[in-house]
């Protein structure tokens, strides 16, 4: 039931008064006074809550209403001191997430710029190049395509962008106006983002671009990036950039964005029951940075300064895990163990865009339904004909968008030749390092930047893949 408010004002001697009227010994008054002068008792009272005694309430029915709560007397021994020092304590907390975050957001600038850009300066304003659940158009070609749009979350963005190109003072932005007018390409645009409409861009791709980046990130799983898991956690750390930059109290805060999905990576396996406090964030963080830009001496300043405040602040509130210094991820000589051979494919794959095989059977066969056209594409790479990487057995196959013609909805036939002749099927990663390595012949370009100029025809595979040169592919797979 909605009651009215009936408290009376109180100045700020009179609040230092309440205070001890409630048990918080407060030592030097005037130094209390400054405190709630600068900062306020409302604010305050986040850090001195803990502070507060708890008693039993009676109940029937503990799984609806709490079986205790705090009342406004304060536990024996509480002390203003211990208020101030919390206070300061996530004052500089939140001085050290933001340190964090701002170069988990530079790197995310880049990589949003530099996969949606890939396929076009405007991507961001094409609603093909996003994900239907964003645009709200699932079938692009429907009449009444615009009229969904007009009511996507991908309009309100754009709103929001193009506010942004109008009011910014970036002098990169008024050069790029200056010179060539209109709107921004992507790239320019991701710079000019905060951390919110970065991460409303990111989970808006489509899923195949967010997975990409996951995996640059270190985002993944035996099915490769795991877009999904990186988009929660990115929300996660808006949410946490939003507390710090409205001066909310962080230490202990009960995460109201959560992230998911942690047991897949191994360095935060640990943080799986920590992700309604902030300790998961901070995990996260680090390996993201760890990933990322692994010379940050981030992960030592936070390291350092929470063993320089361990002894008078219970971190358990802040969601740390037993042992937690023991894990990996707080090792500064720790290097993450990858698989050489791993390593190689992942960075093979990360160099293509690419679709998965619900996508390429629209492509290639979209008059069939979904299952008959899954059907066709796993017969088109039992020929060879498409190229199709697979990290690890039974994961899913990632196919490079730059076999297929989207135009005329099939497979580029230079490409199935070439697949053909170095049976793809069975050597996948030789055939892409093939398509990615220079040639003589080609007088230093890639296969791939032939194909892209038309200057690769059949007799110029032919001459390219000669016997010596696949073995020469196959060795340095193996290698």
């Amino acid at each position: 039931m909605v009651v009215s408010y009936d408290k009376p004002f109180k100045t700020v001697p009179e609040q230092v008064e309440l205070l001890r009227t409630r048990g918080l010994d407060i030592v030097d008054e005037d130094v209390a006074i400054r405190y709630l002068q600068n900062v306020g008792y409302y604010r305050l009272s986040g850090y001195w809550f803990p502070l507060r005694q708890i008693v039993p309430v009676p109940t029937t029915d503990p799984q609806i209403l709490p079986p205790t709560k705090a009342i406004s007397r304060f536990v024996a021994g509480a002390n203003f001191d211990h208020v101030r020092y919390m206070y300061e304590f996530d004052r500089r907390l939140k001085l050290l997430v933001l340190d964090g975050l701002e170069r988990v957001e530079v790197s995310m600038r880049f990589q949003l710029g530099h996969v949606l850009g890939e396929g076009h300066p405007y991507a961001h304003c094409d609603m093909h190049s996003l994900s239907a659940a964003f645009t709200e158009v699932v079938d692009p070609e429907d009449p009444l395509a615009r009229s969904q749009w007009l009511a996507s979350e991908h309009a309100k963005w754009m709103a929001k962008v193009r506010s942004l190109e109008k009011n910014s003072k970036e002098e990169f932005v008024k050069h790029f106006k200056t010179k060539y007018g209109g709107r921004l390409p992507v790239w320019v645009v991701t710079e000019i983002l905060d951390f919110g409409g970065m991460s409303y861009l990111y989970s808006g791709l489509k899923p195949n671009h967010r997975n990409q980046i996951a995996e640059r990130f270190g985002f993944a799983d035996a099915a490769g990036g795991n877009g999904k898991a990186l988009a929660g956690w990115i929300a996660n750390l808006n949410y946490i950039r939003n507390t710090c930059a409205h001066h909310a109290r962080l230490w202990n805060k009960n995460m109201a964005v959560q992230g998911k999905e942690l047991t897949a990576i191994e360095e935060l396996r640990h943080a799986e029951n920590s992700k309604n406090r902030v300790y998961a964030s901070l995990a996260v963080m680090a390996y993201l940075l760890l990933i990322s830009n692994p010379d940050s001496h981030w992960r030592r300043d936070l390291l350092d300064f929470i063993d320089e405040h361990s002894s008078r602040v219970d971190l358990t509130k802040m969601g740390f895990p037993e042992n937690w210094r023991q894990e990996s991820i707080w090792d500064l000589k720790y290097i993450q163990a990858v698989d050489p051979e791993t390593a190689e494919r992942r960075r093979l794959r990360q160099s293509f865009e690419c679709v998965r095989t619900s996508d390429v059977g629209q492509i290639i066969a979209p008059e069939m339904p979904p299952k008959d056209a899954a059907t066709e594409v796993r017969r088109r790479r039992s020929r060879s004909q498409l190229m199709a990487l697979q990290l690890e057995e039974g994961g899913a196959y990632d196919f490079p968008l730059f076999q297929l013609d989207v135009v005329r909805n099939e497979i580029r036939p230079l490409v199935a030749y070439a697949n053909a002749r170095i049976d793809a099927k069975s050597n996948p990663w030789i055939a892409a390092s093939w398509w990615l390595s220079p040639a003589e012949k080609l007088l230093g370009d890639t296969p791939l930047e032939a194909l892209e100029a038309g200057s690769l025809t059949e007799e110029v595979v032919d001459e390219i893949l000669t016997q010596q040169s696949i073995r020469d592919f196959a060795s340095s797979e193996r290698a």
